[in-house]
């Protein structure tokens, strides 16, 4: 399977990455960090004092991620049972919300989350293959 990328896909990749470095401040390189007595861990930046990109709490039977979704606060995460987005119901903010007759999500209402989910293996795979191509073309 090979993915393409066409001009709308690279623009929705630069958008993404651009909101994130400049609109929330979590210039890369990235890093994890936590501690396995008190179950923590974190997903930060490596400089400009170890802002929270990523974490995970503890739910009642498990863990759950939490992401930022402003650049407002060094440590401003939520929990994703806060901010999914429904499959039935996009525009819904609430499991209460009548239009959510089924609670399946297919994403979170964080840039952060829209970042990670674009960083799948086939695009990473297809723009490797496109630097090697420019750079061979030099």
């Amino acid at each position: 399977m090979s993915t393409d990328l066409t001009p709308e896909r690279i623009a929705e990749l630069r958008q993404l990455a651009e909101v994130l470095r400049d609109g929330m401040g979590l210039a890369g390189p990235w890093r994890w960090i936590g501690n396995t007595d008190t179950k923590s861990a974190h997903l930060v930046t490596a400089r400009h004092g170890q802002r929270i990109v990523m974490g995970f709490t503890r739910w009642v039977r498990g863990a759950q991620p939490t992401f930022r979704v402003s650049g407002e606060g060094w440590a401003r995460v939520v929990p994703a049972r806060e901010i999914p987005v429904f499959e039935v119901c996009r525009s819904a903010t609430s499991r209460d919300d009548p239009r959510v007759y089924r609670a399946d999500l297919v994403g979170f209402r964080s840039p952060v989350a829209d970042w990670l989910a674009a960083l799948d293996p086939d695009t990473i795979l297809a723009l490797i293959d496109a630097a090697t191509h420019q750079d061979g073309a030099r």
